[in-house]
């Protein structure tokens, strides 16, 4: 088992393209950090992808907001961050449809649906800040829904 690794913003702007990257300082005008906007997108992929690791009572409870995933779900994160990016960008939303990363998005949904059910099994061990306190946590069980 390997130990939770770092998604960062660097990382994430490796994965823009330089129009992209160029496009971010007209979002961020409002006194807003390039880095501090980039970093918010990520941090709330990582979530994303905690969320989905958590949901499968096979993982140990990862704490949100570290940007921290398992080593097997960087490129997940990176995708959805990315994702989030492009949205947020205007006149760049043409890239998002009918492209290789329209197809990688749709990858990393399904991903997260795998990694919620159990389907798509990750390893990692937590270090003491990493894990997620019981207390201040839920979990909503459920049936499926029966269709007649």
């Amino acid at each position: 088992m390997s130990a939770l690794s770092q998604v960062t913003t660097q990382m994430l702007r490796e994965v823009l393209t330089e129009s992209e990257v160029a496009s971010i300082a007209r979002v961020t005008g409002g006194g807003q950090t390039e880095e501090a906007w980039l970093n918010a997108r990520l941090l709330q992929a990582a979530d994303r992808v905690v969320g989905a690791v958590n949901a499968c009572t096979e993982n140990p409870s990862i704490k949100t907001g570290l940007c921290r995933v398992p080593a097997p779900c960087v490129h997940t994160t990176l995708v959805l961050a990315r994702h989030a990016v492009i949205a947020a960008l205007p006149g760049m939303s043409e890239t998002l449809e009918g492209s290789s990363r329209a197809s990688d998005y749709q990858t990393a949904v399904q991903d997260l649906a795998r990694l919620a059910s159990c389907q798509l099994a990750v390893h990692y061990d937590l270090e003491d800040e990493e894990a997620e306190d019981p207390a201040g946590s839920f979990m909503v069980l459920s049936r499926p829904l029966l269709d007649f």
